[in-house]
């Protein structure tokens, strides 16, 4: 009763009802907050659940979501009996379903594009197959290069990863390979209790969007209303900065000095609580000595405006 229903494919837990929630929010809302309020079209292989397509529906801009899983039919079955509040995206008339191999549905798509010049790139993909090496015609350079000739440069790839704390040289792996591919290549995690350690991880990837850097638009987040279980702004970049024994195996992670001059929240965010600035150490100090430096001087400014008064008053006295 406690994890609620349990998914199993192949001898591998997938999903339970329990804590399905913290993957699927991570996978989605985490590089959607970049994309609004401009995504259009997005794409997911994989992810026959339904979970990932619930939650990327929620975003109303979204015109077009292509779901592409060669198990479709059988687990969208499972999901529909078991997983009822995943299944509601199954419904929605944005939702394009494709019973097919990811490998192939990407190679005829590509070719599409060659060939249709008003062919519309996808804004954000999603590869959420089983673990990796599983699926290992989705694992593979020329994959990679197919699916990134379908997005334009804004656009962002996440792949589900493995136990960033058990399976580090995976990830790692995962992480040099494509790389070479993307400009930024950034790992972020969740804590996915029912999963292999309780520790999980995907890859961002991208050519435009850094993960640090870039600006996300929190007002239109706001707007959306979300009710989220596990992810929030903070949740979002605290996500990319990963352990030491992660980090020195990767080509590339989040680090302070990635922190932007203004914070990450220049104007405040006043339902969800974000403070305005976060302050590297260094800053902090410095601003600590300013603040009291100009609390001294505003201090001794009035005394000395009020030394006058009080010798007029004992003139008079």
């Amino acid at each position: 009763p406690y994890f609620g229903n349990i998914l199993v494919i192949d001898g591998a837990l997938q999903i339970t009802q329990r804590d399905e929630v913290n993957y699927h929010e991570m996978t989605v809302h985490v590089p959607m907050a970049y994309l609004l309020p401009t995504a259009r079209r997005a794409l997911i292989i994989g992810g026959g659940d339904g979970g990932a397509l619930y939650r990327l529906l929620q975003y109303r801009s979204l015109s077009r979501v292509d779901l592409v899983d060669i198990d479709l039919a059988t687990i969208k079955e499972v999901t529909q009996r078991y997983f009822p509040e995943l299944s509601g995206g199954f419904m929605d008339p944005r939702t394009h379903q494709h019973m097919y191999d990811g490998n192939l549905w990407v190679d005829e798509q590509r070719q599409a594009r060659d060939e249709d010049p008003s062919y519309q790139p996808i804004d954000f993909i999603i590869i959420d197959s089983t673990d990796y090496g599983s699926a290992e015609t989705l694992f593979t350079d020329a994959f990679y290069g197919r699916l990134k000739g379908l997005m334009s440069d804004n656009s962002i790839l996440v792949v589900n990863l493995d136990s960033p704390s058990w399976n580090t040289h995976i990830v790692a792996m995962v992480q040099q390979q494509l790389a070479a591919q993307f400009k930024y290549a950034y790992v972020y995690q969740s804590h996915q209790p029912t999963f292999l350690s309780g520790h999980y991880s995907y890859l961002f990837l991208s050519d435009s969007v850094h993960p640090m850097k870039t600006s996300v638009d929190w007002t239109s987040w706001e707007g959306l209303r979300l009710n989220c279980h596990y992810y929030n702004p903070e949740v979002h970049y605290g996500s990319f900065f990963l352990p030491e024994d992660v980090r020195k195996r990767l080509t590339m992670s989040a680090q302070l000095r990635d922190i932007p001059a203004g914070g990450f929240f220049p104007n405040s965010l006043p339902q969800t609580g974000v403070p305005k600035r976060i302050d590297l150490p260094e800053e902090r100090s410095k601003r600590v000595a300013q603040e009291a430096a100009e609390s001294n001087e505003a201090e001794a400014a009035a005394a000395e405006a009020d030394s006058p008064s009080r010798a007029s008053d004992e003139e008079e006295l």
